[in-house]
């Protein structure tokens, strides 16, 4: 007779279920696309491993904390206990694992923009720029770039704009380790109560990013890139590839370093 329970199962742990599957959005992709799908199945494939490491540690949990207690049973330190507790504790980590994987995909975010502003250049017969440089170093640049040179807006409405300019925003002021919003910003979250990572105390916006979070930024990101792809594609005439064709180019474009002041 079985006996297993409910929090037997893979995907009931503290850890919440979060993916960028960008085949969500969309089966075809142009070639930058693809590259894009395939740095958010990285993302993807690491919140998994980190939730199946998770719950295999978890049951021996306590064991673990005990065992380190013991190793230092000399110290008589009563607050060990809480220490490797906090240690841990997954809610402890979960800022740092939200913080840094929302870097990643914004810089991935920013990187397909860019890529395909040069595809579109290379491939299909266009003037645009001069070279391979295209006026696109920082987020209004590219956003002028596309609605002014390609007449082909990255979004539909004020309000899809207004999120990604948010978006942008909480990843420099993360990766500057700021960890509130300056006066400067404040305009650009009048709904930050909309956002359960951000908080009102003492006439400040502090955010602590956290997996649900991420998973809407992320995933909003996701679909930007898959409408804004099938547009361009059609636009300009661009190949589209079902992500298992065989036949999709190895050269899937050049790495594009993406500075810090980049995104402002």
């Amino acid at each position: 007779m079985s006996t297993s329970h409910e929090s037997d199962l893979i995907f009931d742990t503290t850890i919440p279920y979060v993916d960028f599957n960008f085949r969500k959005y969309s089966h075809l992709a142009t070639l930058p696309g693809i590259v894009f799908a395939q740095l958010m199945e990285e993302v993807d494939r690491f919140l998994f491993f980190l939730r199946t490491a998770y719950h295999f540690f978890h049951p021996f949990k306590e064991h673990t904390i005990n065992s380190f207690l013991r190793q230092l049973e000399d110290q008589d330190d009563p607050s060990l206990d809480e220490h490797f507790r906090e240690l841990l504790d997954w809610n402890e980590r979960e800022r740092l694992v939200a913080e840094t994987l929302l870097t990643r995909i914004v810089n991935s975010y920013k990187l397909y923009l860019v890529e395909i502003g040069i595809h579109i250049n290379r491939r299909a017969n266009s003037e645009f720029f001069d070279n391979d440089s295209p006026p696109l170093r920082n987020f209004s640049q590219i956003r002028k770039t596309y609605r002014e040179v390609f007449r082909v807006p990255l979004y539909l409405s004020a309000r899809e704009e207004r999120m990604a300019v948010q978006i942008i925003t909480l990843r420099n002021l993360i990766v500057h380790d700021i960890g509130f919003v300056p006066d400067r910003y404040l305009g650009r979250f009048e709904n930050w109560s909309e956002f359960e990572c951000i908080r009102e105390d003492g006439g400040l916006l502090f955010f602590g990013m956290n997996l649900r979070c991420l998973e809407r930024f992320g995933n909003f990101l996701c679909q930007s890139v898959a409408h804004v792809d099938a547009r361009l594609a059609r636009e300009f005439e661009l190949e589209r590839y079902t992500f298992d064709d065989s036949d999709i180019p190895q050269d899937q474009g050049s790495r594009i370093d993406v500075l810090d002041d980049d995104l402002l």
